[in-house]
């Protein structure tokens, strides 16, 4: 849909399924702490995986400001190369740069 990709309404739309991906990444800790339990192995792992989240509705009707694209968090949330935040010069498999755009054509977009 146009709302869930290309602008501010990417992080919200997505979150069933961040929230599913956490649960997949917990079944796949508990089941191996299973089969180390059954092989007497002692070689655990912590199942308390949690994705960060943002928590949306503090930013309701002001998302482009929200704090989440402080320079602390993700960054701006100007077009372009993310140049700040926990994705800054991140490059792509094909080397070009994460790209932030509002234009819903763009190949690049988060």
């Amino acid at each position: 849909t146009l709302y869930a990709h290309g602008n501010d309404g990417f992080l919200q739309w997505h979150r069933y399924f961040l929230w599913k991906f956490e649960t997949a990444m917990r079944d796949v800790v508990t089941n191996y702490n299973k089969q180390q339990k059954a092989l007497n192995k002692a070689d655990f792992l912590d199942a308390c995986i949690t994705i960060p989240w943002w928590d949306w509705e503090n930013d309701y009707q002001r998302e482009k400001d929200a704090s989440i694209w402080l320079n602390s968090t993700l960054g701006s949330n100007q077009p372009g190369c993310v140049k700040t935040g926990a994705f800054a010069n991140w490059k792509t498999s094909n080397g070009s740069c994460l790209y932030r755009s509002n234009n819903v054509d763009s190949k690049h977009t988060f």
